[in-house]
């Protein structure tokens, strides 16, 4: 007997209303991700864990796989965000105050890219938009038992629309870098002086790009009453391609240079992730304070049987917002 999800799976279970009801709702057990969080968690672990570019030619990209197959596949941005869970109130957004320069995106349809606008003032509201999109499943799949078909529709579907929400955050991010100059930091000289083609000349320079990028920020934001010190860890948000060339970085930021004696180790914390448009550059962020998002609705799904066109359909919608109201959160790093 198939399983969908993980629940036995028959042709019978889509012979009257209520067997259908039940299907959907172990869909919708599977779009609200808690079911594989500990899965996801464990596998984002070994995701930080590679060092050397070895590493991506097979074990790497077994993790992948797996990490890809999860019905909530990245949700590294909420490491980065304030994510509040507004799903039990009556708020239509949230007010974010004091804005210098802020960013925030505009309601999308599931799978485009997101919009940025601009925002700034004393205060700013930001709504929570509704997205959706439908799934039908012919009922000659089901007649023909040809279960795993109804498996790889749902998971597309789920992963599709999950997709859309944290690609919508990681825009946020990038679109920090892309339009303030201000907030880019170059790659930097490597402090000891090694030459290109010497051992650790790239990881060299890029742990002291990370350690410009820290300090930065913490200039930048120490008079605006932020709960952050020295020790506050900081997010790097990096494209897949990059985990093994930052991870050989950040061993030496723990471990210092020899004959650098200001050398500074900051706390950083790598957030891989697909969605990035480039794997030219990475971002470090001090996560949380005005990087500010919002779940008014987490993805639901609804079902009804539509004999015209002899499927059951599913609509899948979600409700969210979110916001950069301090740029100075975030810097861009180059790599070259």
């Amino acid at each position: 007997m198939y399983k969908l999800f993980g629940r036995p799976l028959n042709a019978e279970d889509f012979a009257t209303p209520e067997a259908r009801a039940e299907i959907f709702k172990v869909l919708n057990a599977t779009a609200s991700g808690e079911r594989f969080k500990a899965q996801r968690n464990r596998i984002e672990a070994q995701l930080q864990a590679f060092g050397g570019p070895g590493d991506f030619q097979t074990t790497l990209h077994e993790v992948l796989q797996k990490y890809q197959a999860l019905p909530l596949f990245d949700v590294g941005y909420e490491q980065v965000f304030d994510i509040r869970d507004v799903t039990q109130s009556n708020d239509d957004g949230f007010t974010i105050y004091d804005i210098e320069d802020g960013l925030t995106f505009s309601k999308v349809p599931i799978g485009q890219p997101a919009k940025i606008y601009s925002m700034s003032g004393a205060k700013i509201d930001v709504g929570y938009d509704l997205y959706g999109a439908g799934l039908g499943w012919h009922r000659t799949m089901i007649e023909d038992r040809k279960f795993w078909q109804l498996e790889n529709n749902a998971k597309t579907f789920i992963n599709r629309a999950n997709y859309t929400k944290a690609a919508s955050f990681y825009a946020l991010i990038e679109a920090v870098g892309d339009g303030n100059a201000n907030q880019r930091v170059t790659w930097q000289a490597h402090p000891d002086g090694v030459a290109s083609g010497t051992s650790g000349y790239l990881a060299g320079r890029d742990a002291a790009t990370l350690n410009a990028a820290a300090l930065k920020i913490f200039t930048d934001v120490k008079d605006k009453g932020y709960s952050v010190s020295f020790n506050t860890p900081l997010k790097v948000v990096c494209p897949f391609a990059l985990v093994g060339r930052l991870n050989n970085a950040l061993k030496l930021v723990l471990q210092g240079f020899d004959g650098s004696p200001n050398q500074v180790a900051y706390t950083f914390q790598l957030v891989p992730t697909l969605l990035l448009s480039t794997a030219s550059y990475y971002h470090v962020c001090l996560p949380k304070e005005k990087l500010v998002g919002g779940n008014r609705m987490n993805l639901t799904i609804f079902d009804e049987f539509k004999p015209q066109v002899y499927s059951d359909v599913a609509y899948g919608w979600m409700r969210f917002g979110g916001a950069v109201a301090d740029q100075q959160q975030i810097v861009r790093c180059a790599i070259a």
